[in-house]
């Protein structure tokens, strides 16, 4: 029974989430992609799946 609620579960998340965005489009961005190619998202990937990651660092400020 267990196996059947974890089974169910994971696939209405898989189902529920694979729609992706609808609505607002996607706020355009400039980056790099991994090959060092400068990308603009998302008119480059214009109706292709798009998997998008962001990462970022920030100096600590000393007191």
């Amino acid at each position: 029974m267990k196996k059947l609620t974890l089974t169910l579960a994971s696939l209405f998340f898989i189902i529920q989430f694979s729609n992706g965005q609808v609505g607002e489009s996607f706020p355009e961005m400039t980056g790099s992609s991994l090959t060092d190619e400068e990308i603009t998202v998302p008119s480059a990937t214009q109706d292709k799946m798009t998997l998008i990651g962001i990462a970022f660092s920030k100096k600590q400020r000393m007191i």
